[in-house]
């Protein structure tokens, strides 16, 4: 009796002991791909429609890897912006928990960043304005902090 009641047990339990009770990917796994930006704020409110009157886009592509996942970002500012493109490459740190993002420059540069996903394929990456506009070398810089909404293109 004790070896049918075994026998039932483990049967019943066996379809769960392959299962991942968690498949959803990491905070990590999500950023990996090409982003695009989609909006910008600071704390005067919208600055969307100065940003994208300047710029022709600004990109930022997360690679995985095992020790250091990469990152590019380019700033493709438009003739009229009479600015130079920004192209900033490095590695970067996703912390799930505290959910920020952190992109390292070569040299030891830190631009930090918290993150909130609007779903899988928008994010809004926060930051202080002082790490915002020296990378983006704007006339008029951004106050408080900076939130950049990013739209994943794949």
């Amino acid at each position: 009796m004790a070896r049918r009641t075994f026998f039932i047990v483990a049967l019943l339990a066996f379809p769960f002991a392959g299962c991942d009770s968690n498949d959803d990917p990491s905070d990590a796994e999500r950023f990996v791909g090409t982003w695009m930006a989609a909006g910008v704020s600071d704390s005067n409110g919208d600055q969307s429609e100065e940003f994208m009157a300047l710029v022709n886009h600004l990109t930022a592509i997360f690679r995985a890897g095992d020790e250091d996942p990469a990152f590019l970002l380019t700033l493709d500012y438009n003739e009229e912006a009479e600015r130079d493109d920004v192209l900033l490459s490095g590695t970067y740190a996703v912390d799930d928990g505290a959910q920020t993002l952190t992109l390292t420059i070569p040299g030891g540069a830190n631009l930090p960043f918290n993150y909130a996903f609007q779903n899988d394929m928008r994010v809004n990456l926060s930051s202080n304005a002082a790490f915002i506009n020296p990378i983006f070398n704007l006339t008029d810089p951004y106050e408080g902090t900076v939130t950049v909404i990013i739209q994943k293109q794949s």
